[in-house]
């Protein structure tokens, strides 16, 4: 059996880490865009597609990380809007040139390897000035043919 007396102090102690405002809280900030990313991934799990492209376009297009563009453009593909894909698939490739998932999908929807390695920032040359990305038409050619 617990004492009155530390029960009280007990809940005193209680309240008194809540805080008066309504909007405060304890745990970790809820990002709302990072919620709404949740959902569209569920969604698009589900294979319910338009409900997970209604919820990828309500994160502003400065919110979105890299995860939030590919599956955006996933999304844009599957809903055959290829100019929008095209263009979200680009800015996936501007966040990380490394992202084979995005050069496969330009390359499927009609981007030549010209195009796509003009989008790859200079800071990826060499001590030269030359990229070698020789081995991205090699890469792309045999993707294709599989």
């Amino acid at each position: 059996m617990i004492p009155k007396q530390n029960m009280s102090s007990a809940r005193s102690s209680l309240t008194s880490n809540r805080s008066s405002s309504p909007n405060s809280c304890n745990i970790s900030v809820i990002n709302e865009n990072e919620v709404k990313f949740k959902i569209a991934s569920c969604h698009c799990f589900l294979n319910e597609n338009k409900a997970a492209l209604v919820e990828m376009e309500g994160i502003p297009s400065k919110a979105r990380n890299l995860p939030m563009n590919l599956l955006l453009g996933k999304l844009y593909r599957i809903s055959r809007h290829s100019r929008a894909a095209v263009a979200i698939y680009k800015e996936c490739l501007r966040h990380c040139p490394f992202i084979l998932e995005a050069i496969t999908a330009l390359s499927e929807l009609g981007s030549t390897a010209k195009d796509i390695i003009s989008l790859f920032p200079q800071a990826l040359e060499n001590p030269l000035g030359l990229v070698d990305w020789y081995w991205l038409g090699t890469w792309e050619c045999a993707s294709l043919e599989v």
